[in-house]
């Protein structure tokens, strides 16, 4: 078994705002579609920290959440301070919540409309992160240490 290394090069917090940064240049400043453009990335945002250690991780993964999930919250490192899953796991996870996406749509209290247009910004997304894949999928894993492993089981 292999693991994504950890902390992302590029990390889904920043995925998400390189996103936002290109699409807003197709948003005319506020309209409604730059409110949903905004709104929208709030909401991954908040979707990836609530469902990395639900949904998103392999059982396998979960102890290294919680390897990193002490250097968040230790205090030890400055440069951690206040940040979380979004700051650390990249494209991998991404992708992950997006075909959880519609599990989690069916869960929320939004209309026919406001679902109609939650697609429509995932069918963006989903083909904007397809296009840039290359900059956000790490392509090499790394092996565990036995620790990790016998801690794993």
């Amino acid at each position: 078994m292999l693991l994504v290394p950890l902390p992302s090069k590029t990390p889904a917090n920043f995925i998400f705002d390189e996103y936002f940064n290109e699409e807003k240049q197709n948003r005319m400043i506020g309209s409604a579609e730059a409110d949903i453009l905004e709104e929208f990335v709030a909401g991954l945002k908040i979707y990836f920290e609530k469902t990395i250690g639900k949904l998103l991780l392999y059982r396998f993964e979960r102890p290294q959440l919680a390897e990193m999930r002490k250097l968040w919250e230790s205090g030890k490192y400055p440069e951690w301070e206040g940040k979380g899953p979004g700051d650390c796991y990249g494209g991998e996870f991404v992708a992950r919540m997006l075909t959880n996406m519609p599990e989690i749509a069916a869960q929320t209290n939004l209309d026919q409309d406001q679902v109609a247009r939650l697609k429509a910004e995932l069918l963006k997304f989903t083909n904007w992160l397809s296009r840039n894949s290359e900059r956000f999928f790490c392509a090499k894993y790394e092996k565990p240490s036995p620790e990790y492993i016998e801690n794993a089981r």
